[in-house]
């Protein structure tokens, strides 16, 4: 999700007159321990009609989770959760890696960027990890410290997440965009 973008849920209980509850939460979830931002409960016929719309922060890197557990007559059903980052959209800086104005570390890089068919990593070794923008993991492997090629060929174009280590063992997040 962009910065200040809305994010707007509805519970999946098709029938209106089954629903009797609908509680959503949403939590920041980069910090810790997670801060509980926003909570709504809906009973009754607003049960039906229940929505959530909520304004996400704007700082990028963010990543919070919104929560629904819903109420029927046949009980309290599980905990539905929904995973939301807040991603640079307009292509800018490096939200994982560096604040902004603060100068990248040059023991860790990913290239070329936007890629094409293949991603080379100059990492210290350890996990690597590439992710939608869903958070889904699309490639992972343990690698080596030095060079790596990932094959990104078959992976639809549009933006990822890469997290590695650098050559001092620090986590390192980078925002990739793959293109075809």
């Amino acid at each position: 999700m962009c910065p200040g973008s809305h994010i707007t849920l509805t519970p999946r209980d098709p029938s209106p007159g089954a629903l009797l509850e609908a509680a959503w939460k949403v939590y920041r979830v980069d910090v810790t321990p997670a801060q509980l931002v926003y909570t709504q409960t809906d009973t009754g016929a607003d049960a039906a009609n229940s929505t959530l719309y909520f304004q996400v922060g704007t700082v990028v890197g963010a990543r919070y989770e919104a929560q629904l557990q819903e109420r029927n007559t046949c009980g309290v059903g599980p905990v539905t959760a929904y995973q939301l980052e807040i991603i640079d959209c307009a292509g800018g800086y490096e939200p994982f890696f560096t604040a902004p104005g603060q100068p990248a570390t040059e023991s860790a890089a990913a290239y070329p960027n936007p890629a094409g068919n293949d991603l080379t990593l100059e990492q210290g070794g350890g996990p690597v990890r590439l992710t939608n923008a869903h958070g889904q993991a699309v490639r992972s492997q343990i690698a080596r410290p030095g060079r790596v090629q990932l094959d990104t060929r078959r992976l639809p174009a549009g933006l990822y997440f890469l997290e590695m280590r650098d050559a001092r063992g620090k986590a390192v997040r980078k925002q990739i965009r793959i293109v075809h």
